[in-house]
């Protein structure tokens, strides 16, 4: 019977961080930092948006992101920000 409960409490604990929309990241929850005149910050959102949408913060890799934002032209560097429960902020 205990084992039982456990299990059930585990499936329901990694439902909820991923696959429930509480933990579910979209394009209004990307938030862009350090924008200039040569790469909008719409621009940025809209390629991270690609790689990120719909899928849990849990399973977000922050470097594979950061790498397909630096192959927009004029970006140096990025780095990205995991902000719980369901943010990417991006510098």
């Amino acid at each position: 019977m205990i084992t039982a409960v456990v299990t059930l409490i585990s499936f329901i604990l990694l439902w909820f961080f991923f696959c429930s929309p509480f933990c579910t990241v979209n394009s209004s929850h990307i938030t862009i930092e350090g924008a200039n005149t040569w790469v909008s910050a719409s621009d940025a959102s809209q390629k991270i948006a690609d790689d990120v949408k719909g899928k849990s913060l849990f399973l977000i890799r922050p470097n594979e992101v950061a790498q397909h934002v630096d192959t927009i032209p004029a970006v140096e560097s990025t780095k990205i920000i995991k902000q719980f429960p369901q943010t990417l902020i991006v510098k």
